[in-house]
Parts: C-alpha cells; sequence; structure tokens
C-alpha cells in the first residue's frame, strides 16, 4: 500500500458510505445508524469491513453513541494505538493538511504512505466537511492520479 492508496481508499469509502458521513465523528451510532467521518469510511474501505450496529453491543459504545477504540480494535483486528493514530492521519489529509498526515504516517512507521506536499503555488486539497466533501473528492482523485 501507498499513500496514493491511502487517498483513493478515502475517496471510494467515502463515495461508498460504510458507515453514513458526519466528519465530526471517529464513529457513533444514532437511532441505530452508524456514523463516521473520512477516517472511519477510509478503514472501513481497506479493511473490507463495515461497523454496523449489528457489530456493536451496548458496551461498545457510551451514552452519546461514540463507539470505543476496543470495539474498532476486535472489528478492524487491528491494536488501538494503530487505529488511534491512522484516523488522526487520515483526518489530516481530508482537512487537506498533507504535512500533518504525514506527521502521523511517520508515528506509525509507515513511511511508504507519506504523500509529496503540495508547493506552495500549487492548487492546495480542499478541507472536506459534511457540507462539501462531495464536490471536493475529484480534487483528491486528481492528486492521487498525479503521484
Amino acid at each position: 500500500m501507498t499513500g496514493k492508496d491511502v487517498v483513493l481508499a478515502m475517496v471510494k469509502g467515502l463515495k461508498e458510505q460504510h458507515v453514513r458521513v458526519d466528519m465530526e465523528t471517529f464513529g457513533k451510532i444514532k437511532e441505530g445508524i452508524c456514523y463516521g467521518c473520512a477516517a472511519t469510511n477510509t478503514i472501513c474501505e481497506i479493511t473490507n469491513k463495515t461497523l454496523s450496529d449489528d457489530d456493536l453491543s451496548l458496551s461498545d459504545h457510551d451514552q452519546f453513541g461514540y463507539i470505543g477504540m476496543c470495539a474498532k480494535e476486535r472489528i478492524f483486528s487491528s491494536d488501538f494505538h494503530c487505529i488511534d493514530e491512522f484516523e488522526c492521519a487520515v483526518d489530516q489529509l481530508r482537512l487537506g493538511k498533507i504535512d500533518t498526515y504525514n506527521f502521523y504516517i511517520t508515528k506509525l512507521d509507515l513511511r511508504n504512505l507519506i504523500l509529496p506536499e503540495l508547493g506552495l503555488h500549487e492548487r492546495q486539497l480542499p478541507s472536506l466537511r459534511d457540507d462539501n466533501w462531495k464536490r471536493g473528492l475529484q480534487e483528491y482523485i486528481d492528486y492521487a492520479n498525479s503521484l
């Protein structure tokens, strides 16, 4: 896997909506529906797994519906530290902050996932939010295809 693969997995995961998109959470359940951000959808895409209410018990989320790391560790077959850091990395990527994405990827010692930063005079990646993420995906695809 390369950095390009991460970008494309983020795009595909968001398009597929493995969980309903809510850029403000790494995972929560509300009225039986699972929500998550770009990072959650990316991890679902990479692991070929989806968070669903059926996968979770009451102890897997708090009273506000936020899904705990232990549940993610079990469902995605990974350790807490790795998921937490990777979610932070992808969250920074969806904000267009490649330098901070690279910081988290380096902390994970996944140097093959490092992405080249855009120059000062190059068009920057958009910050993907709840109100614009569908419109902004093409710029991420173009960036990935330029790698």
